[in-house]
């Protein structure tokens, strides 16, 4: 039963992933299935609720600090929805953006439930279909700022000005998801000793994609990112300085010629 849960939990993480592209595909053909992200995102969250508390049941996880504090953080947004000036903007968000109470219980029961992911072939599996959506929202972005004319009428368009919006069409939660992957690939450049080139080329893919969004947030994620990676590998004593100074000059140089190109 343990493996089935496990399987269940995996495979729905995996289809939340690869949502984001079917969404994007769903919008060429001009919306041909009629279903947001958000209704499918807030379904699935009793499903992964319910495979927390088992996991908690049996034993196979503990309650850790990382919990309480998620624990407290829902008790703050009920209290806040409780007292909130428009009770269902504060739970469902706006039409556009579903930025309430629901969604952000749906984002909390998903990081929990992925304590019940022991094992390297869970993490491997999350982390390939992770990067592959990333890549390919990557070369889309490129599309939608450089070759515009190449895309469907549908979706070429772009929220502000000239920022990239990915598949989430939002240039911030674009910029935000890209930096979960940024700080992946980044670490495992610093620290592997085998792939490190193929890492950095994909750090590279990823900071690139940072800055066609032009979100100053997730850019500013980025710089602490890169300053807690070097005092973290310090105090490991990981640190290898040439790598660092490599990745830094070339983060410098794709900004510069980023923003040249944008001229």
């Amino acid at each position: 039963m343990d493996k089935l849960v496990k399987r269940i939990n995996f495979g729905l993480i995996i289809f939340l992933i690869m949502l984001l592209p079917f969404f994007f595909l769903n919008k060429v053909y001009d919306n041909y299935f009629d279903i947001e992200y958000h209704d499918v995102l807030w379904k699935l969250s009793p499903i992964f609720i319910c495979i927390y508390i088992y996991s908690l049941l049996r034993g196979n996880i503990k309650i850790g600090i990382i919990d309480i504090l998620i624990y407290i953080m829902i008790i703050l947004n009920i209290i806040s929805c409780y007292y909130a000036i428009d009770r269902d903007m504060s739970i469902y968000g706006t039409d556009i953006r579903y930025e309430g109470f629901y969604s952000l219980l749906a984002y909390y029961s998903i990081f929990l439930s992925c304590k019940c992911l022991r094992g390297k072939k869970y993490v491997k599996g999350i982390l390939l279909t992770f990067t592959f959506v990333g890549l390919f929202q990557f070369m889309y972005c490129i599309m939608q700022i450089y070759f515009k004319s190449l895309l469907h009428n549908t979706v070429w368009f772009v929220i502000s000005g000239n920022m990239a919006n990915g598949f989430i069409n939002n240039p911030n939660f674009t910029g935000s998801f890209v930096i979960l992957l940024l700080g992946i690939f980044v670490m495992k450049y610093l620290t592997d000793n085998k792939n490190y080139c193929l890492y950095l080329i994909i750090s590279i893919c990823f900071f690139i994609n940072l800055l066609l969004c032009q979100s100053t947030g997730p850019f500013l994620g980025a710089v602490f990112m890169l300053i807690f990676a070097l005092v973290f590998l310090i105090v490991k004593k990981k640190l290898k300085i040439l790598r660092y100074m490599m990745l830094l000059l070339t983060f410098i140089l794709c900004y510069f010629g980023v923003n040249y190109s944008y001229q």
